[in-house]
Order: C-alpha cells, then structure tokens, then sequence
C-alpha cells in the first residue's frame, strides 16, 4: 500500500513552505493550495515519492534545482499554473510529467527534461515558433 498524504495549504502572505518532512511518504497531493512558488528545498525529505501533484495552484516561480533528489518520480503533475521556465533536472525519463495549461512559449524553457520523457503533455500553452 502507497503511503500518501493530501496536503492543504492557505498561503496568504506569500511566504515559502517550509520542506515538507515526512521521508516514507510515496504519493503527496497539493492541489488547489495557492502555491506561488516551489522553493529548491520543499521536496529534499521526501525522496521516496511517486507521486507528486501541484496542479491548480498559482506557481510561476520554480527555483532551479526544486525537483534535485526525486528520482523515484514517476508522476508530476503542473498543470493548471503560471509556469513560464522551469528546470526538471533530478528528474527520471521513466517520469510523466504534465506541464498543460501553464505560460510555457518555447521548449527552450524546459531545463532539465528527461531525454525520453514517458509522458509529457503540453497543452494550453501559448507556443512562440519564431527566434527572440
């Protein structure tokens, strides 16, 4: 059995999460929690997770490094936020990783992604084709 955990939070100051200490958890939901940001340390205790799911939230800032120590993801799903770069180092090919409906223009913009992602949806992003 996957030990897993929903986690709520109501960020009004706008202030970082602090990491999140829970190192057995395997599948954490932190949908819909007005995140703005995911800070570089948030996810180092819980290395043995799965599933991790960060959609609906209002994340635009990603820290470089933030995904650094999951490598037994095998879903992460970003949907439904403001991200317009990120880096995806740390990350594993066998991971899917759903980035649809974010700010996302160009592929340049991924840092980091998995040579071979397993899934990697990219929908309701505004894509630029030209050079900038």
């Amino acid at each position: 059995m996957i030990q897993q955990a929903s986690i709520h939070f109501q960020i009004s100051q706008g202030g970082p999460v602090q990491a999140i200490e829970i190192p057995s958890l395997e599948a954490l939901n932190m949908d819909a929690n007005c995140m703005n940001a995911i800070y570089s340390s948030l996810f180092s205790t819980i290395q043995r997770v799965e599933f991790l799911i960060l959609s609906n939230n209002e994340i635009s800032i990603v820290h470089r490094h933030a995904f650094i120590g999951l490598g037994s993801i095998f879903f992460l799903d970003l949907s439904n936020n403001y991200i317009t770069e990120i880096d995806l180092s740390g990350i594993g090919p066998e991971c899917s990783i759903d980035l649809s409906a974010n700010s996302i223009k160009r592929l340049q913009d991924l840092h980091g992604l998995p040579i071979e992602p397993y899934w990697l949806p990219m929908s309701g992003n505004v894509f630029y084709l030209g050079d900038y």
